[in-house]
């Protein structure tokens, strides 16, 4: 449904098939119904359903086929994380760019087309990780931040609230525990000391 699988039509498939128009993809990430691949060099691929704008095409149009995103071409992208209405990516320099729509969003919620999240502008981030609709990100200083919906705490406060319009630093990370990875689930967050096995 919706062209999340890239494959020109919106037919299920019950066997892996390989996405045509894609070359030397590192990184692959899955919305429900939508989907980013980072390639080498950092150029980006989305498809699937464009609704809200979280393709970040400037448009809610439905992308059946791989269609680069040429705003996140040309910024250097090392990876992306894709919520429900919403996409994440982070730049090699550690800036994060979002698209879509969120109560947490800049521009009143909502954005067509790749935006800078100001109130993380200050931090180098290293990683992104998004659950349905919650935020995660690591700074080059061990730092965790959190914010968007956290009405079952995965946002790491101490205590649960409907949602967390601006970026928070996590609660209970001791300072001296380095981190090397951050991970989300739907509605829960974690934070790795080494990196899984198996990787």
């Amino acid at each position: 449904d919706y062209g999340r699988l890239g494959s020109g039509t919106r037919e299920k498939r019950s066997t892996p098939t390989k996405v045509d128009g894609i070359e030397a993809a590192c990184q692959v990430a899955c919305g429900s119904t939508h989907t980013v691949v980072v390639c080498q060099g950092g150029c980006v691929y989305v498809f699937g359903s464009g609704e809200s704008g979280k393709l970040g095409l400037g448009d809610t149009e439905r992308q059946l086929l791989p269609k680069e995103n040429g705003a996140l071409s040309t910024v250097g992208v090392s990876k992306a994380a894709c919520g429900t209405q919403f996409t994440v990516a982070l730049t090699s320099s550690g800036q994060v760019l979002v698209c879509g729509t969120a109560t947490w969003m800049p521009n009143g919620g909502n954005s067509k087309v790749p935006i800078a999240m100001a109130t993380l502008s200050h931090e180098q981030v290293v990683d992104i990780a998004v659950g349905d609709t919650h935020c995660i990100a690591l700074t080059c200083d061990n730092r965790v931040y959190c914010w968007g919906n956290d009405n079952v705490g995965q946002c790491g406060q101490g205590i649960a609230q409907s949602s967390r319009v601006n970026p928070s630093t996590v609660q209970g990370i001791p300072d001296d525990v380095p981190l090397q990875q951050i991970s989300a689930g739907t509605s829960h967050s974690i934070a790795w000391t080494t990196i899984p096995s198996g990787r």
